[in-house]
């Protein structure tokens, strides 16, 4: 050990053991500590070292959550989050502790992110030390004590009847129409609309395999009026791309193009966040009203768990009230 990393390595061990210990006590301890480890060669870490020790940690729990399937979008939100968390607080991963964490967290809460955004942050630290604690990578798991963040839980609006009829009546083009219908009745995220073919559409049986987060596969199915409308689509084109849907430039559709058609459908009837995520809601409010059991919404929307779906189960509370008067 050397004189200055034998001096450091006394009084970083002595300001942290005066808090726990009598001055008396964390001497004898310390003088015991160092007299045991002077046969040994001890050099002090720079911070790049501990910054690519965090790095290391990283991507190895990142390629082994690629190894279990986990989507490519998943794994740049971990990263993100994670390596976001060290910038902030660049202290060594073995003595990061549920404080860091904690002040982390009320930092960006104090900059103004939602309390969902804050949860989803709470739970990648949590699965992320859990799992270096679980391989033996880390002494303990620093997230082990750090509970849920609670918040509201915002219901999703879903369009009104009306809002839905003014849409249909803004659509100028066949595709308008089979592209509104389709969100409508499939109630498909915007990313999985983007990658379907026309070979993956089953007009017979009226449904189609797509794959959803983390590459889960699943059936969605369509309604009548919705095949006639893709197929009076299909009949206008021209082309041989593989795409459902394509753009006036002959190219797949991006997200940010089906964002754009259906934003437009808004603007000319006047009816206000027409997003592609907004279709999905309506669509699970509109079964769930309809009777279908929240658990075969739920395999319709992709969700592993249940929870997911009631939030875009818009309860109305006149309807409350109906079913209270019909069962008491």
């Amino acid at each position: 050990m050397s004189v200055l990393a034998k001096q450091a390595f006394a009084t970083e061990l002595k300001d942290r053991l005066y808090d726990k210990l009598t001055t008396k006590d964390a001497d004898v301890v310390i003088m015991e500590l160092v007299d045991q480890l002077s046969g040994f060669d001890i050099e002090q870490i720079a911070d790049d070292a501990h910054s690519k020790e965090f790095e290391d940690m990283l991507n190895i729990y990142c390629n082994t959550l690629q190894m279990e399937g986990r989507s490519e979008a998943t794994l740049k939100r971990y990263r993100r989050e994670l390596m976001a968390f060290h910038k902030y607080d660049p202290t060594p991963i073995r003595h990061i502790t549920v404080f860091n964490v904690r002040q982390y967290l009320a930092a960006e809460k104090e900059r103004g992110l939602a309390d969902s955004t804050l949860r989803g942050n709470r739970d990648v630290f949590h699965a992320f030390f859990g799992w270096l604690h679980r391989e033996g990578l880390l002494p303990s798991n620093p997230c082990s004590n750090l509970r849920p963040i609670k918040g509201k839980i915002e219901e999703r609006e879903p369009f009104t009847d009306i809002e839905l009829e003014l849409l249909r009546g803004a659509c100028r083009s066949v595709k308008e129409k089979a592209l509104l219908s389709f969100y409508l009745t499939t109630g498909c995220r915007v990313s999985e609309v983007v990658g379907i073919n026309r070979d993956d559409v089953d007009f017979v049986n009226r449904c189609i395999k797509v794959c959803g987060k983390g590459d889960k596969e699943r059936y969605v199915y369509f309604t009548q009026i919705t095949a006639m409308y893709l197929t009076s689509y299909l009949k206008t084109r021209s082309d041989d791309l593989s795409a459902l849907f394509v753009s006036k430039y002959r190219k797949r559709m991006s997200k940010t193009g089906h964002e754009a058609v259906l934003r437009n459908l808004g603007h000319r009837c006047g009816v206000q966040r027409v997003f592609p995520h907004r279709f999905r809601h309506t669509f699970a409010t509109n079964l769930i009203r309809n009777g279908m059991p929240i658990q075969e919404v739920s395999v319709l929307m992709g969700h592993s768990k249940i929870d997911t779906t009631q939030v875009y189960a818009h309860t109305n509370q006149d309807r409350v009230k109906l079913s209270y008067i019909r069962y008491s």
